[in-house]
């Protein structure tokens, strides 16, 4: 995984040929460089926007979540295995849509991320505190809660990626954006945490918009984002990316 990391979470605001006609503006329109570019649609959607990026061994593909059993008796469920075999190098997990829409605690998020590297895939596991935690003065306290329990069973050498989510600084419900200077104290948390995982890169998923991904991937920051609304257009995803690798190439 070369930094910066850019990961494109399509949730489920886009139809099949919408997601293959995205996809297919992409790899027509991005142009190659440094790092690692990573389209995440929904299950249904995956192999029309993997026939899109043929020929681009450079945009790789996600998936939004995974069960923690390969097989068994889970209606609606996507295996991690199925995942895998749809040609997915990555997956979200314990997004903060599924933890609060879902009631995924912090168990079940670790079963995901374990089922996931017992599958060859890379997680990406989303940890981030709410408004409220962060007004009652608990953020430390909780993301240091869900990144230890996600990654106990996980061996140190295993590839996995975190991203922090604050989720009083997501643009559904935030009265503004969060500045560097309000995240990077989670951030040196973050990466102390991960100090016998120092290959783990660490994202922003924080509203992330052309006009300030370059207060947060940065070489002294975070190693890419995650990235939501702004990856549903051509123009700001590739804004995006474009600021990112030239924060990177400096």
């Amino acid at each position: 995984m070369q930094a910066p990391i850019l990961a494109a979470n399509w949730k489920m605001q886009l139809d099949i040929a919408e997601s293959a006609a995205l996809a297919k503006k992409i790899a027509n329109e991005l142009p190659r460089g440094n790092g690692t570019v990573i389209l995440c649609p929904t299950v249904a959607a995956m192999p029309a926007v993997s026939l899109a990026v043929s020929g681009r061994e450079d945009i790789l593909l996600g998936a939004q979540d995974c069960h923690n059993q390969t097989k068994g008796t889970f209606t609606g469920a996507t295996s991690p295995a199925v995942v895998a075999e749809l040609g997915c190098t990555y997956v979200i997990v314990g997004h903060s849509e599924r933890r609060q829409l879902f009631g995924e605690t912090d168990e079940v998020v670790a079963a995901k991320v374990a089922a996931a590297v017992a599958q060859g895939l890379i997680p990406i596991l989303c940890v981030g505190e709410t408004a409220d935690e962060r007004k009652k003065g608990e953020s430390e306290t909780v993301v240091t809660r869900q990144l230890t329990t996600a990654l106990a069973s996980v061996p140190p050498e295993a590839p996995c990626i975190v991203a922090y989510e604050p989720l009083w600084a997501i643009s559904h419900g935030a009265p503004h954006p969060a500045t560097k200077a309000e995240v990077t104290p989670i951030l040196k948390q973050i990466t102390t945490l991960l100090e016998k995982r120092s290959a783990t890169p660490v994202l922003y998923g924080g509203s992330v918009l052309p006009d300030n991904v370059q207060e947060f991937v940065t070489p002294d920051a975070f190693a890419g984002a995650l990235i939501g609304g702004a990856s549903l257009t051509v123009e700001s995803f590739l804004g995006i990316v474009a600021t990112a690798r030239r924060t990177y190439a400096i």
